[in-house]
């Protein structure tokens, strides 16, 4: 219904798609996809998915606030990001330095594709310098908890892209 075309899935042992992380796509598709989350479902006015079920995406566990369900959650205590970044902000993380940001309160997608050296990313690295540029000041502070320190995002965590083919 939102007209993005997947170049290609990933597949299971069984032939099955590998919806979570599988998806190869360039970045104006996966803008779609980030537009589809930032209305909460909606596409163009029409249902696509119930909000309520992205909300429950956007849900911290409690064995790992920072997280939900394929989702990054920067206003997660044990990951949150000070500053003026919106606390409403949302990411996945790929493979290769993918990543999708959905920041509701400011309509904002933003879609980074590219190919590192490594296959991994030093997200607390990447992230605060890049935000910084996008709100003014951010960084990564530590709440005091008795929880365990944030790890950053594996690179296999979230969604995966393809870059652009030039068609």
């Amino acid at each position: 219904p939102i007209g993005a075309k997947v170049d290609r899935w990933l597949r299971d042992r069984k032939g099955n798609p590998a919806v979570p992380f599988g998806a190869y796509m360039t970045a104006r598709e996966w803008a779609k996809f980030g537009r589809l989350l930032l209305h909460k479902g909606k596409w163009n006015g029409v249902d696509v998915f119930p909000g309520e079920r992205l909300a429950e995406c956007l849900k911290g566990s409690k064995a790992q606030p920072a997280y939900g369900l394929n989702f990054w959650l920067l206003k997660s205590r044990l990951s949150q990001l000070k500053g003026k970044v919106p606390q409403d902000t949302f990411m996945a993380v790929g493979m290769f330095t993918h990543l999708l940001y959905v920041i509701p309160s400011q309509d904002l997608v933003i879609v980074r594709l590219g190919a590192s050296k490594r296959s991994s990313l030093n997200t607390r690295a990447f992230h605060g310098p890049f935000l910084t540029a996008l709100f003014g000041e951010a960084r990564f502070e530590a709440t005091p908890t008795t929880d365990t320190p944030a790890k950053d995002p594996p690179a296999s965590a979230g969604t995966s892209a393809s870059q652009p083919t030039g068609r």
